[in-house]
């Protein structure tokens, strides 16, 4: 799945010139909201156009067909990755070892804190790279470090 990488405005002629913006949202609601900001109250014609997974909603306002859609099939776009959270538990004396592992696997430290036995983190991390986050660990710490999916969702995941 795809989401644009940044907010983005394209000019051009069809007819007369015209401004599109396009800009990242999560929900229908917000899409809306954000047309209803970018739209010119003293134009003649206000085009819009959303895709959100596989929702997908447009109005031409009497343009040419496809002209709402044209500043969304222009801009830059990323490729979604799911993240999940995860707990890792770890003796004191290796956590020297598994911050590296970490890093190493694009996780983002959530939350930090310790146990009578040792480092206790709370992690995002991309679903994909889970297993292989798990086995380096294993491997760095002899086994001795624990990195479990965690059911709290982070605020990086989406439903």
């Amino acid at each position: 799945m795809l989401t644009l990488a940044q907010p983005c405005s394209l000019e051009a002629e069809i007819k007369r010139s015209f401004i599109a913006r396009a800009a990242q949202t999560e929900t229908r609601e917000e899409a809306m909201a954000f047309v209803a900001s970018a739209s010119e109250p003293k134009a003649t014609h206000n085009c819009w156009a959303y895709k959100i997974g596989q929702d997908y909603r447009f109005s031409d306002d009497g343009e040419p067909g496809g002209t709402a859609a044209e500043c969304l099939r222009v801009a830059g776009k990323l490729e979604v990755r799911p993240r999940v959270t995860a707990l890792l538990t770890a003796p004191f004396s290796l956590t020297g070892a598994v911050y590296p592992v970490l890093n190493a696997h694009g996780a983002e430290k959530l939350e930090e804190t310790y146990s009578e036995t040792g480092l206790v983190l709370r992690i995002s991390i991309e679903q994909a790279a889970l297993e292989a986050s798990r086995a380096a660990l294993a491997d760095a710490t002899r086994g001795q470090a624990t990195l479990a999916k965690d059911d709290v969702p982070s605020v990086e995941e989406k439903p």
